[in-house]
């Protein structure tokens, strides 16, 4: 391989930014996800990020077993890599997906247009898509703005739709280090999506579990929105008296 002369700054949080020229490998598509785009810094230099696939394992291990026992929709809020597990798992069970980010594909552009015949993508943000989003989701996936307001606001749109038994996953909810928690453009820190998270810890309706190395080593959080059944008395000694009205 021939070796580039390339000038290279790391940022506070080890991903290249300034880059006037790259190595040959960064542009290893294959176990990576890469993104090079235009500076915001004025400095007329380039930004370059790059994630490592397959951080997805858990997540792809649940999907299954959830439509199995609560079949129906998925959502995901921001496409991607984990656009790509989604649809699989949809086309399998015969369901519906549904995509929402402002860009086809999500930022690393992943893929350029729908995965399957049941897959729906909006261009957009999610506060216009969910305007006219009407469904029952089983599962939805919120990985798109990085900040609490955003997430605040499809939290408490979703949470009433998805069906009883079904799963709410969050990405971003639980930064390894404090200094991430300032979001940026690229979406590659969290920001402050834990906020929404230990709202949902302290939730009655739901079950909160969050697997702290995955997803890119920023945390997922799985939500299991509760079914009411008035046999299951055992959660009435946890406060959960709403589910034996």
């Amino acid at each position: 391989m021939t070796e580039k002369q390339f000038l290279a700054r790391l940022d506070d949080y080890g991903n290249i930014s300034g880059i006037c020229d790259m190595p040959e490998d960064f542009h290893d598509t294959k176990n990576y996800l890469v993104y090079v785009g235009p500076s915001d810094r004025g400095d007329g230099l380039l930004d370059a990020i790059r994630l490592k696939k397959g951080s997805w394992d858990i997540m792809d291990a649940f999907i299954p077993k959830i439509l199995k026992y609560v079949p129906g929709p998925i959502v995901e809020i921001g496409m991607g890599e984990s656009t790509t597990i989604f649809a699989n798992h949809a086309y399998q069970a015969g369901v519906v997906l549904y995509s929402c980010d402002i860009e086809m594909g999500g930022m690393f552009k992943v893929f350029d247009k729908p995965l399957f015949e049941q897959h729906v993508c909006f261009i957009g943000k999610s506060e216009d898509f969910i305007k006219g989003f009407k469904d029952e989701p089983s599962i939805v996936f919120l990985d798109g703005e990085h900040c609490y307001a955003a997430v605040k606001r499809e939290v408490d749109f979703f949470l009433p739709l998805i069906k009883e038994g079904g799963v709410l996953f969050m990405h971003d909810t639980f930064p390894p280090l404090e200094r991430q928690i300032v979001p940026d453009k690229f979406g590659r820190k969290p920001g402050d999506v834990y906020k929404a998270r230990r709202e949902l810890e302290n939730n009655p309706d739901v079950d909160v579990f969050t697997f702290p190395y995955s997803a890119h080593n920023m945390g997922l959080t799985m939500v299991m929105k509760h079914q009411k059944n008035k046999y299951r008395k055992h959660w009435q000694r946890n406060g959960r008296l709403n589910e034996i009205n």
